[in-house]
């Protein structure tokens, strides 16, 4: 009897039928039938499945936006500031994709909703109470900060302009600081709104606007008057330029700097001798640059710079942005320059080239001297919003 344990072996070849001669030989598949039988299929099922992803994570980002704009009039204060960062990011994120975006600056609906929010901030009663306007008066920098991601002129600029003109000229300490910044969010809003329309080749034309504009920017707050002007050049209106040269002998410094920069955004060279002036301060040692610096922007006090600006970033900062500006403004007008005006924009900026501490404005220097020297041989640089403050 057969040992039922014993391993079964798999058939031979001598143990089969021999195979007939007579079968067709094996091919491998061709790249066409691949083809067919994987990639085809796969193109209609994407075609099919993606559209219909994209259209549902389109709807799921408006449904989340509508929704935190809903939430930014929840009266707990932590759900609405939630919402607030949400929604800012959603909004700049969707800004960064540009053409993939979903348009997001485009939802009327949403700018709608968030300028009457401001405009009924505005409205609110907020007496001299520190305490009780710092909530509201926080959400309104918000709201007009935000507000400039949107491309919607008609739906925006109306709030924008009571925010700019908002009074508080009774105001001391932080109250006055805090609607200083709503003031100043509303302005640096409408100047990258205008910035973005002019990039788009569709610049806007508001005559009502630059009037607002002329009157904010004889404001007594110097810091209004330092975003106005920019905000006025980037417009390129001829009443604003007019405003700008007459912004050129401002007792602020830092008003004469940025109208002298604004002008040259429609090759106006009427601001060089401010800008070369900037460029002298970068000359020698650093601190002593700064120090320089520091007693110009402060009214030409020098007692007003004391040791501790050398460790103020924020000084540092305005510098810095002012150097860049003035550089890229003198390569803007480069080609209206005069021989005697070259010369003394190249010498000024000789010495930043070959020895400013910051390797960022050294380097723009450098990068931008043939450019100033030589300005047929390079197109001058487009206009970008690089305003002080």
């Amino acid at each position: 009897m057969p040992d039922s344990t014993a391993p079964v072996s798999p058939a031979t070849p001598s143990d089969s039928q021999p195979f007939p001669d007579d079968l067709p030989p094996v091919k491998p598949p061709s790249a066409g039938f691949i083809l067919q039988l994987f990639v085809v299929p796969a193109v209609i099922v994407a075609a099919l499945f993606i559209p219909a992803v994209l259209l549902k994570n389109l709807v799921k980002t408006e449904l989340d936006v509508n929704n935190l704009v809903e939430e930014l009039q929840h009266p707990n204060e932590h759900r609405r500031w939630r919402a607030a960062h949400g929604l800012a990011q959603a909004l700049k994120a969707d800004q960064e994709l540009g053409t993939d975006s979903q348009h997001l600056s485009e939802n009327k609906p949403v700018a709608t909703k968030l300028a009457a929010l401001l405009d009924e901030e505005l409205k609110r009663d907020l007496g001299h109470d520190e305490a009780k306007a710092d909530p509201s008066l926080k959400f309104q920098a918000f709201l007009a900060r935000t507000l400039g991601l949107f491309d919607l002129p008609d739906v925006v600029l109306p709030v924008l302009e009571t925010a700019i003109r908002m009074d508080h000229s009774q105001e001391t300490g932080e109250l006055r600081l805090n609607k200083l910044e709503v003031r100043k969010n509303a302005l640096s809003s409408i100047m990258v709104i205008a910035d973005r329309a002019h990039t788009r080749g569709s610049p806007l034309h508001s005559p009502e606007l630059v009037a607002v504009l002329e009157e904010v920017s004889q404001d007594r707050e110097p810091l209004v008057r330092e975003v106005t002007a920019y905000t006025l050049a980037v417009l390129q209106d001829e009443k604003g330029a007019n405003r700008l040269v007459q912004m050129l002998v401002d007792a602020d410094y830092l008003v004469r700097v940025n109208a002298a920069v604004g002008l040259t955004r429609a090759g106006d060279t009427r601001g060089l001798e401010i800008l070369l002036e900037v460029l002298s301060l970068a000359h020698g040692s650093y601190p002593d640059t700064l120090k320089k610096w520091n007693t110009l922007s402060r009214g030409g006090d020098p007692q007003a710079a004391t040791p501790e600006d050398a460790r103020d970033t924020t000084h540092e900062l305005s510098l810095f942005l002012s150097l860049k500006n003035s550089i890229l403004a003198l390569e803007r007008v480069s080609l209206k320059l005069s021989d005697k005006e070259r010369a003394a924009a190249v010498a000024a900026l000789n010495p930043i080239a070959a020895n400013f501490t910051e390797t960022n404005i050294r380097h723009l220097a450098v990068t931008m001297l043939p450019r100033i020297e030589h300005p047929e041989l390079k197109p001058a640089t487009a206009n970008s919003p690089t305003g002080l403050k």
